[in-house]
């Protein structure tokens, strides 16, 4: 018998475009080629092996309630094609916040937290996120590396953290410069607009 591991997570970062008056012509814009929702809601595309998919795009939970009842979105799409849970925004969203967001959430999830208050507490770091603080996450989880032999898989698994706050580290070092603000993320805009849907 033929069995299929569970996805756990999937990150889907690309661009999508919602459209309030056909919602079915929504779409994700996926290199040479479009997904609509119309293509999403078709009983042959499930997924019903993926846990969490964070739609790391624009304008994935927004729709109209005025048309209908029930407001298609392109996240809901994926909740009714099998996904346990989807994280989607509701505006146009940036780049530089989104992905350290991205990487809070899931490393929030790595430590077994629920979605909802992983996307939660990953809205809340961003918001407050600093240069420094970003350091001090650096500094941490360089200092831990001394703690196991080098090639060992321990050592390999949290220098992948060290990498990662390392890359969050110079994405603050970019935003502060561009944005301005001792805390560049810290207006709802760059936080507020995603929304966990599903098991949470």
């Amino acid at each position: 018998m033929l069995t299929r591991e569970k996805v756990l997570g999937l990150l889907s970062s690309h661009h999508a475009k919602s459209n309030l008056t056909e919602p079915l012509e929504s779409k994700l814009l996926l290199g040479d080629t479009d997904l609509t929702l119309g293509e999403l809601l078709n009983a042959s595309i499930r997924f019903p092996q993926l846990g969490d998919l964070f739609l790391s795009c624009c304008e994935t939970a927004l729709g109209n309630s005025e048309l209908t009842d029930d407001i298609f979105t392109l996240s809901a799409a994926f909740l009714s094609a099998g996904a346990s849970n989807v994280i989607s925004s509701l505006w146009a969203v940036n780049d530089l916040a989104t992905t350290i967001l991205s990487y809070f959430y899931h490393r929030n999830r790595a430590e077994g937290i629920p979605s909802a208050d992983a996307l939660w507490q990953a809205q809340m770091e961003l918001k407050e996120l600093t240069v420094a603080k970003a350091e001090e996450s650096l500094d941490d989880a360089e200092a831990v590396l001394d703690e196991f032999e080098e090639g060992s898989r321990e050592y390999e698994e949290k220098e992948k953290i060290a990498d990662n706050c390392q890359k969050v580290f110079d994405l603050v070092e970019k935003a502060e410069e561009l944005l301005g603000g001792e805390k560049p993320f810290n207006h709802p805009y760059y936080w507020a607009g995603f929304v966990c849907q599903g098991e949470g």
